[in-house]
């Protein structure tokens, strides 16, 4: 039995739609809470949809014990987000060494993934920004980007004491 080209190359391409199907439904999106809700509790992590000050969905989630945040943004009426940011924040107590701006500044210079951004009152908050409009991202990929973030927090929290 002899095969075009074209048979052959329509089977790959019908093959491929039919993969793909399952795994549209694995994907996270800024517009759909929810979608992000569920890859954090598949993969482990604590998960609790509340609303910011504005009235934007906010996922509070944690990192080894480590309170995190999820804050949506690009959202029309605190619906239809388009973006994500990560969140973490170090308050220090009267009395403690604060890391200075020089700190984070190398911090920043040192590390690809999270920004830390030094407060007026000297407190620390590490973020990143993660794009999901147009489409979203596989909740591999998500899973993959919130353990990036949770080992930049670990790294933070240990210059934070100084070790």
């Amino acid at each position: 039995m002899v095969f075009s080209r074209h048979a052959i190359f329509g089977a790959i391409a019908a093959a491929g739609m039919v993969a793909a199907t399952p795994a549209a439904a694995q994907m996270v999106e800024a517009r759909d809470p929810q979608s992000i809700m569920e890859a954090l509790k598949a993969a482990g992590y604590p998960a609790e949809l509340k609303k910011d000050g504005s009235g934007d969905p906010m996922i509070v989630t944690a990192s080894e014990k480590r309170k995190m945040g999820i804050l949506f943004y690009g959202c029309t009426n605190n619906a239809n987000c388009s973006y994500i940011s990560f969140y973490f924040g170090i308050s220090f107590d009267p009395g403690d060494k604060k890391m200075s701006a020089e700190q984070v500044a190398n911090w920043n210079k040192q590390r690809r993934f999270g920004r830390l951004i030094l407060d007026d009152d000297g407190s620390v908050v590490l973020r990143q920004e993660v794009n999901l409009a147009k489409g979203g991202m596989s909740r591999a990929l998500f899973i993959d980007t919130v353990e990036w973030f949770s080992a930049a927090i670990t790294t933070v929290a240990m210059a934070a004491a100084g070790k």
